[in-house]
């Protein structure tokens, strides 16, 4: 393949769909963690590409009873009601009334910033009625994913969506890392939330076990302050890159 610009590398790249992408990635049957599953969108999606995935799936929140209804019969989804943390223990979970596309996919550990300047609808004329609206709050039970996969295992990925928890869920894995292959997290950019990590804090973090960031899959900007709000981030273990590429060959 002779692409000897940039665009036309990114325009190539483009052509390749979301399961032509994990297929060459992943093993044929591979087995995932899913932290923050929501309301089963990861789920759903690796499912159809893998039907045989293993998929070991964590959601503290609400939506935990329906992802039971949708999966509780499926032997290779392994659903726990639990918040994934860097240690065992219990925190404070905030939740949030007001309508939205996913307000259930914004609950977490922090609150959402009241005085946000990047939150496009506390700018709006709904403010008032949105902040009424957040910051609700009851315990959840947390533990680490190094209590939880204590015996050796290999994982093709881990995903993680926390609302800006991401780095204490990895600090509560640094026995696992060694064993997965491809993280896929998302990192906020915004101020929606009154405490997050940077991408700078992920980055130097995961370097130590070895990870370095393999591609940018998804950004969502911001129209009013024309700043980034969050990215989607696909890191690689460097010392299994290679076993994966042998296991292509096989």
């Amino acid at each position: 393949m002779n692409l000897k610009t940039s665009n036309e590398r990114t325009k190539e790249f483009n052509k390749i769909s979301p399961k032509e992408f994990y297929k060459k990635l992943l093993s044929k049957n591979p087995t995932i963690i899913d932290v923050g599953a929501n309301k089963g969108q990861t789920i759903f999606f690796f499912k159809k590409i893998f039907p045989k995935s293993k998929i070991f799936a964590f959601e503290p929140s609400e939506t935990y009873k329906l992802l039971k209804k949708k999966y509780q019969n499926d032997k290779n989804i392994e659903l726990r009601n639990i918040a994934i943390d860097k240690k065992k223990g219990k925190r404070k979970f905030y939740y949030h009334k007001f309508k939205s596309n996913n307000t259930s996919g914004l609950s977490g550990f922090y609150k959402i910033n009241r005085e946000s300047k990047d939150h496009i609808r506390l700018r709006s004329s709904a403010r008032n009625k949105i902040l009424r609206k957040i910051n609700f709050s009851y315990l959840v039970n947390c533990v680490s994913l190094d209590d939880i996969f204590k015996r050796k295992m290999n994982i093709d990925l881990l995903k993680i969506d926390t609302q800006g928890n991401e780095l204490n869920v990895l600090k509560g894995s640094k026995k696992l890392l060694k064993n997965i292959k491809f993280i896929r997290l998302e990192l906020m950019l915004y101020d929606y939330y009154e405490n997050s990590y940077s991408i700078s804090d992920i980055e130097l973090f995961l370097k130590k076990f070895n990870f370095k960031i393999f591609n940018i899959l998804e950004v969502q900007q911001n129209p009013v302050n024309l700043k980034t709000d969050w990215i989607e981030v696909l890191f690689y273990n460097k010392n299994l890159a290679h076993l994966n590429e042998k296991s292509k060959k096989t």
